[in-house]
């Protein structure tokens, strides 16, 4: 389980808190107000803020990974080619969906020829003005 502070993973496999070598769950609990509380910094935090940042960090790993030109290219594709693509690259529908949302702040469902093209314009310009 993530820190939403710390960001940290509150496992740990280090051989002085668990000779074994296995990983073992220090996240410390506070049953009173059902609260997790971090090993590391100390933050009491939900299961629910913790999954809300590892979601997060998903979708923006996806981002990451996937370019806005490479979601451009996989939104403006025919049905067969989004699918040879989501399978080459490894990240599936899911992938390309959630990257094309963290970079366009709208989900692919929602766009149409029109906001295409205004978002392929913006990032040839933004290209534009990286570049100088």
């Amino acid at each position: 389980m993530y820190c939403p502070k710390c960001e940290k993973l509150n496992k740990c496999h280090c051989k002085s808190c668990n000779p074994k070598g296995e990983i073992k769950d220090v996240v410390i609990l506070d049953l009173k107000n059902k609260l997790y509380q971090c090993y590391f910094c100390h933050y009491k935090f939900s299961e629910g803020e913790s999954m809300d940042y590892e979601w997060d960090k998903m979708v923006k790993g996806f981002a990451d990974d996937i370019s806005p030109q490479q979601c451009l290219d996989w939104y403006s594709s025919t049905s067969r080619e989004k699918k040879e693509t989501e399978k080459s690259s490894g990240f599936g529908e899911t992938g390309y969906t959630y990257a094309f949302a963290y970079h366009f702040k709208t989900h692919p469902n929602n766009c149409n020829k029109s906001t295409i093209s205004k978002f392929q314009r913006n990032l040839s310009l933004n290209n534009i003005l990286d570049d100088k």
